[in-house]
């Protein structure tokens, strides 16, 4: 009976023991170790999705593609691996396009990793692939294409082998480029995924896309933008600026035409013209943007600005009657009229005549009456002498004098364009403004950004809205600014049935240092407004040193009356048959 009981006690401390065992190790994995096992269960059903990523697009206003991605291929090398570089290269030369001597230079080294050849067109992916793997290989790259060829360039930009090197794809070179990133999946060994699992995406997210729990993050590919350009009125617009270079024998030009109640900028040409699909053949003087990279004195069309600044500040109205003389003296400076009065011309005008005959005394006489002070707000006001954050890059402020450091010379020359310096893009939005009733719109290039399915994503933040002058000054501005078209120096932009207005300038070209003015070269420009009496765009044309004319009546009206046509028959615009023609 004793031994049964020793028995039993032995048993039952066996098992104790064994189950105390048990339950130590079952602590120790589950607890001690449990985020171990964890991550090593993980390891073994986690699967890891390589996503596909690809540089967005750019598309005009209609969505019509400006600038689209192909697949291009990449062959690299890893010469630590070759043993015969000359026998290599002599094998390979012929399936990737390439010399042997050229593949040579590059595989003549020790290293591991070298391209031989970068975003190819010409080569057959499966072939290479076959070759030697641990030698030479090939991945799948993608090459930026501008299927309009050199429309739009200036604005677009161009890619170089990895990054945007101008225009758009550079200001928005991240939003445009793609991500690298992986989905993670739980599947079973053999590697299907659990359907209870989560899909977890490691990466930074542009996309998006509809599932059953709603709007969720999708795809790492690059956004893409949704621009204010129309191209087809670029592309004419285009045509039509060559064809006046080429009439005028200048050297350049430069055209915008903006919608004066949005900012958008509709189209925005200059020549010459340079192809973004081969940007490296090109000096880096075309490869700029023009209308807001290049500044220029805007000579008489800068008198809208004054004429307007004037009648807000009620110095005349347009019926005031003033003695303007032929010359006048300030501070020992002769400023005279750009052409001699004939001998029976008037010596008294209404101010509106001051605008209307272009007349550089009267428009002096309007900014000595203002002041530096109130002038100089104007200034600014509309628009010159700051950036108008486009979004788009290299875009510089112009040249206007501080207050400080204005004469009153300075005051008299600035109030007809010179000693101030703009360009285009603040020209063009201070006449917009004129044409919108008094209200500066910032100007805008971008509508709206998509993800890769062109779902909208976000907005422009950029824009703003600022009153410079009242309705009724913008009104009486335009009234003049239509006599100029009718009666004055701008009738080569008459379009026959329509009512239109603007300003010629012709301004001379300040030498590079400064100090005067280069000789018998010239800018001459025209800007105006269509319809003069419920103004829908603006349009710009500056012609750098036109050859067989000077003046911006005949260099750069008649370009505007083309375009003005072109605008109306594209949207249709309404005649107006009480125009004067």
């Amino acid at each position: 009976m004793i031994k049964f009981k020793h028995r039993l006690f032995f048993l039952v401390l066996m098992i104790s023991i064994i189950f105390i065992a048990i339950v130590i190790r079952l602590v120790f994995l589950m607890v001690i170790k449990n985020e171990f096992y964890l991550n090593r269960s993980d390891g073994q059903i986690k699967k890891l999705i390589k996503i596909d990523s690809s540089r967005g697009k750019i598309f005009d206003r209609n969505m019509h593609p400006l600038a689209i991605s192909q697949p291009v291929y990449s062959i690299y090398a890893s010469p630590k691996l070759i043993t015969n570089k000359r026998f290599f290269a002599q094998s390979v030369a012929k399936h990737i396009k390439m010399t042997p001597d050229q593949i040579y230079k590059k595989i003549n080294n020790n290293l591991t990793f070298v391209w031989l050849r970068r975003k190819a067109e010409d080569v057959d992916p499966d072939l290479i692939s076959k070759l030697s793997p641990q030698q030479i290989n090939i991945i799948k790259e993608e090459k930026r294409v501008y299927p309009n060829s050199s429309s739009s360039s200036d604005i677009l930009g161009f890619v170089g082998m990895d990054q945007g090197l101008g225009g758009l794809e550079y200001e928005f070179d991240d939003f445009l480029t793609g991500e690298g990133g992986y989905y993670i999946i739980k599947g079973d060994p053999r590697g299907v995924r659990i359907i209870s699992s989560n899909k977890t995406l490691i990466g930074k997210v542009k996309g998006f896309s509809q599932s059953e729990f709603g709007i969720e993050a999708s795809s790492l590919k690059g956004g893409s933008l949704v621009t204010t350009i129309d191209y087809r009125i670029q592309f004419l617009v285009e045509t039509l600026l060559k064809e006046n270079i080429e009439r005028v024998e200048a050297q350049s030009g430069q055209v915008i035409v903006m919608d004066v109640k949005t900012g958008e900028i509709i189209s925005m040409a200059n020549y010459p013209y340079f192809n973004p699909n081969k940007y490296y053949e090109f000096e880096s003087e075309y490869l700029k943007n023009s209308c807001l990279v290049d500044v220029f004195e805007p000579g008489s069309t800068f008198k809208i600005i004054t004429y307007a600044a004037a009648l807000e500040e009620k110095i005349v109205t347009p019926g005031t009657v003033l003695e303007i003389p032929e010359t006048v003296i300030i501070a020992r400076r002769k400023i005279k009229e750009a052409r001699e009065r004939k001998l029976n011309d008037p010596t008294h005008y209404p101010a509106k005549d001051i605008l209307v005959r272009s007349m550089n005394v009267g428009t002096t006489m309007l900014a000595d009456k203002m002041g530096k002070d109130a002038f100089l707000s104007y200034i600014h006001d509309f628009g010159f002498g700051s950036l108008s954050n486009i979004k788009l890059p290299g875009e510089t402020k112009g040249l206007v004098r501080s207050l400080d450091t204005i004469t009153k010379i300075d005051n008299a020359v600035m109030s007809f364009g010179q000693g101030i310096s703009v360009t285009g893009l603040q020209l063009i939005s201070a006449v917009a403004t004129i044409g919108n009733n008094g209200i500066y719109n910032s100007p805008k290039i971008i509508k709206h950004k998509t993800d890769h399915n062109q779902l909208t994503i976000s907005n422009p933040s950029q824009f703003s809205q600022r009153r410079v002058v009242s309705n009724s000054t913008a009104k009486l501005v335009r009234d003049a600014m239509e006599e100029v078209v009718s009666e004055g120096s701008g009738r080569y932009a008459k379009v026959a049935g329509y009512r239109v207005g603007g300003k010629t300038g012709t301004a001379q070209k300040p030498l590079e240092n400064g100090l005067g003015y280069e000789e018998g070269a010239y800018i001459a420009s025209f800007v105006g407004l269509l319809p003069i009496q419920s103004p829908r765009f603006a349009i710009f044309v500056s012609i750098d040193e036109p050859g067989t004319t000077i003046w911006g009546s005949t260099a750069a009206a008649p370009l505007f009356s083309k375009i003005a046509t072109v605008l109306i028959d594209y949207y249709d615009i309404e005649p107006n048959f009480t125009a004067l023609n």
